[in-house]
Protein backbone atom coordinates (compact mmCIF):
# COMPACT_ATOMS: atom_id res chain seq x y z
CA UNK A 1 0.00 0.00 0.00
CA UNK A 2 2.00 2.37 -1.40
CA UNK A 3 1.68 6.44 -0.87
CA UNK A 4 0.48 8.57 -3.72
CA UNK A 5 3.48 11.07 -4.47
CA UNK A 6 2.95 14.43 -6.61
CA UNK A 7 4.60 17.61 -7.61
CA UNK A 8 7.71 15.14 -8.81
CA UNK A 9 10.59 17.06 -9.67
CA UNK A 10 14.15 16.50 -10.39
CA UNK A 11 18.08 18.45 -10.44
CA UNK A 12 16.30 21.65 -7.50
CA UNK A 13 19.47 24.11 -6.79
CA UNK A 14 19.87 25.24 -3.44
CA UNK A 15 22.09 27.76 -2.76
CA UNK A 16 24.15 27.27 0.33
CA UNK A 17 24.59 30.92 1.41
CA UNK A 18 26.26 31.91 4.69
CA UNK A 19 26.02 35.43 6.07
CA UNK A 20 25.63 36.62 2.73
CA UNK A 21 27.99 34.38 0.86
CA UNK A 22 27.71 31.98 -1.09
CA UNK A 23 29.65 28.78 0.08
CA UNK A 24 28.47 26.27 -2.61
CA UNK A 25 25.19 24.86 -4.49
CA UNK A 26 23.52 21.82 -3.64
CA UNK A 27 21.34 19.93 -6.18
CA UNK A 28 18.84 17.42 -5.25
CA UNK A 29 18.27 14.21 -7.38
CA UNK A 30 14.42 14.09 -7.19
CA UNK A 31 11.74 16.17 -4.99
CA UNK A 32 8.56 15.13 -4.18
CA UNK A 33 5.38 15.54 -1.79
CA UNK A 34 4.18 12.92 -0.26
CA UNK A 35 0.96 12.66 2.89
CA UNK A 36 1.71 16.60 3.46
CA UNK A 37 5.46 16.15 3.51
CA UNK A 38 7.79 17.85 1.10
CA UNK A 39 10.62 14.82 0.78
CA UNK A 40 13.95 15.88 -0.85
CA UNK A 41 16.11 12.85 -2.23
CA UNK A 42 19.32 12.14 -2.90
CA UNK A 43 20.96 8.83 -4.80
CA UNK A 44 24.17 8.16 -3.08
CA UNK A 45 26.79 4.98 -4.01
CA UNK A 46 28.83 6.74 -1.52
CA UNK A 47 28.45 9.88 0.19
CA UNK A 48 31.92 12.15 -0.13
CA UNK A 49 32.68 14.35 2.25
CA UNK A 50 31.69 17.95 -0.05
CA UNK A 51 28.23 16.14 0.24
CA UNK A 52 28.43 15.76 3.75
CA UNK A 53 29.42 19.20 4.22
CA UNK A 54 26.27 19.92 1.58
CA UNK A 55 24.03 18.05 3.45
CA UNK A 56 24.57 19.56 6.94
CA UNK A 57 23.80 23.26 5.12
CA UNK A 58 21.14 21.77 3.90
CA UNK A 59 19.56 21.11 7.11
CA UNK A 60 21.02 24.22 9.03
CA UNK A 61 20.22 26.66 6.31
CA UNK A 62 16.60 25.09 4.65
CA UNK A 63 15.91 22.82 7.58
CA UNK A 64 15.35 20.00 4.83
CA UNK A 65 16.80 16.55 5.92
CA UNK A 66 17.59 14.46 2.93
CA UNK A 67 16.55 10.90 2.56
CA UNK A 68 19.53 9.07 1.23
CA UNK A 69 18.49 6.08 -1.36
Amino acid sequence: QAEAITELTRQVPYALMVNGVLVCTYRSDFEYDESGRHIVEDAKGYATEEYKIKKKLMLAIYGIKIQEV
